[in-house]
């Protein structure tokens, strides 16, 4: 019988927004779609072409400024000239390069501006910006507002974009250049490997107040253990998520996590959704339990 794990703490959210993560998820069979750019000699491909795509494309986030590659945290990373795009637990997202870059020195807080909030709405407000970096401010004659993972501008025409920070932050963190893919006009990209895996809950139904543990197997299409997956199990409840952040799968591509229950109503079904991220392939498997009196 496994060692019980140590209880770790949830993070609870109002909700919790995957971002679009593509064909990587879900066509491990197939051929990847793939786009390349001749303006830069880039190649786009998923999981970042479709939120890519599903963002504005290079009319918001500017032309791909490199292949992707294996930033200096281990994480797959894609720079483009206004944006990075990192694949985490959570699917595709920004990275925070107005953090990075130290270009703001307030603290997290502060109100969007009117004239900024139609295109920070229409590209998911705080899922995709992060938290705000003080109110909006004018500078040679542009209004500008910070946020964690990129900048807004507005220009006296009345024009709002985002700011060059990809650009920026390949002129001070340049990647290796061994990261750099090379891209072979004969033909399309190897599909990822195919991933299997499965979740389980230690009880199926757990008092207000009471331990629930996590388990997680993570394996190739070979069953063969695959260790080092990462994971994050959101819960999700009556409108409400919670998080629960998993260990890295061990030798035997298992994880778990011992947690107090979230306090969902009684009688609620609680739906743990197991985002996995194993090199490029992202996906979710899913379980459930029921939160008693």
């Amino acid at each position: 019988m496994r060692k019980p794990s140590p209880i770790v703490p949830i993070a609870v959210a109002a909700a919790l927004v995957i971002a679009g993560v593509g064909a990587a998820a879900l066509g491990r069979t197939r051929l990847s779609p793939l786009r390349y750019f001749p303006q830069t000699g880039r190649v786009l491909t998923d999981p970042f072409l479709t939120y890519f795509n599903d963002h504005g494309g290079s009319d918001v986030l500017g032309y791909p400024l490199t292949d992707a590659y294996t930033g200096p945290d281990g994480r797959l990373v894609q720079t483009f000239q206004r944006v990075q795009l990192a694949l985490t637990v959570r699917g595709v997202e920004p990275s925070p390069l107005n953090q990075l870059l130290r270009l703001s020195q307030e603290p997290p807080g502060g109100q969007v501006a009117p004239e900024l909030a139609g295109m920070y709405k229409s590209l998911g407000g705080e899922t995709f910006f992060g938290a705000t970096l003080g109110d909006a401010r004018q500078e040679s004659g542009l209004l500008v507002q910070d946020f964690e993972r990129a900048r807004l501008i507005r220009d006296p025409g009345g024009r709002v974009r985002l700011a060059d920070l990809g650009e920026m932050v390949l002129a001070v963190f340049p990647p290796a250049a061994e990261g750099q893919a090379e891209f072979a006009p004969r033909g399309t990209p190897t599909p990822p490997p195919a991933i299997i895996a499965s979740a389980s809950v230690e009880r199926t139904a757990v008092a207000q107040g009471g331990q629930q543990t996590i388990y997680l197997l993570v394996e190739d299409d070979g069953s063969r253990p695959v260790a080092g997956a990462r994971s994050l199990a959101v819960l999700r409840y009556n409108g409400a998520t919670a998080e629960v952040e998993m260990p890295p799968t061990d030798a035997s591509g298992v994880a778990s996590a011992r947690f107090i229950a979230p306090p969902a109503p009684p009688g609620s079904r609680v739906t743990v959704q197991m985002n996995i991220l194993v090199g490029e392939v992202f996906l979710t498997v899913e379980t459930t339990y029921f939160q008693w009196w």
